[in-house]
């Protein structure tokens, strides 16, 4: 907690919903502490011994994930994961940072991305996390369909600044083509793939 505590003081951020955060999730500290060593090897500026800190010029960037501590272990994921793919620079997570309460959708996104081989365009998803769930959504009735395969997945994945748009089409089309699951809701089938 130590640690997370001083970045928040180098940002500046030593305030009620950022320390709230850290202190009702306090089992989750080591996990944002990684986090916060992530963001300052991609965001931080060198502090004269050749290590790199965050300070107040990150501050707006960092908000999010301080104030979203709870999501420690869906960022601590998706940090690992951008490692192994060497997707760790500052134009990938900048928007993960600024949208940590999307890290859980974002973490499952990966997760599928990695088990159907999809991982050539997480770049952009990266980029776009602020629509991660968004590409859930997407991601889940492309698995309702039966088409959730990596050439599916990356022609998503590329285009992750228009998942809310694919999201709203799909959407209409559940709507319009979804069989009722018995509770008034639309859902998808493997019978609705060759339509769409």
């Amino acid at each position: 907690v130590k640690e997370v505590v001083q970045v928040a003081a180098d940002l500046g951020a030593q305030n009620k919903e950022s320390l709230g955060s850290l202190f009702k999730n306090a089992d989750k500290a080591d996990d944002l502490n990684e986090v916060m060593q992530v963001a300052a090897k991609a965001l931080g500026t060198d502090d004269g011994s050749g290590n790199k800190k965050l300070g107040a010029d990150q501050a707006s960037i960092m908000a999010s994930t301080l104030q979203n501590a709870d999501q420690a272990e869906s960022l601590k994921s998706v940090m690992d994961d951008a490692a192994g793919l060497d997707l760790q620079g500052s134009d990938n997570l900048t928007n993960v940072f600024k949208n940590a309460d999307k890290a859980g959708d974002l973490k499952e996104v990966m997760s599928v991305a990695k088990a159907s081989g999809a991982v050539a365009s997480l770049g952009s998803v990266l980029q776009n996390a602020d629509k991660a769930d968004s590409m859930k959504s997407v991601m889940d009735d492309a698995e309702a369909l039966g088409i959730q395969n990596a050439e599916n997945l990356t022609a998503v994945f590329a285009n992750a600044d228009q998942a809310n748009d694919l999201r709203d089409v799909m959407s209409v089309a559940k709507a319009n083509l979804g069989t009722d699951d018995g509770t008034g809701v639309k859902k998808f089938n493997k019978s609705n793939a060759s339509i769409l």
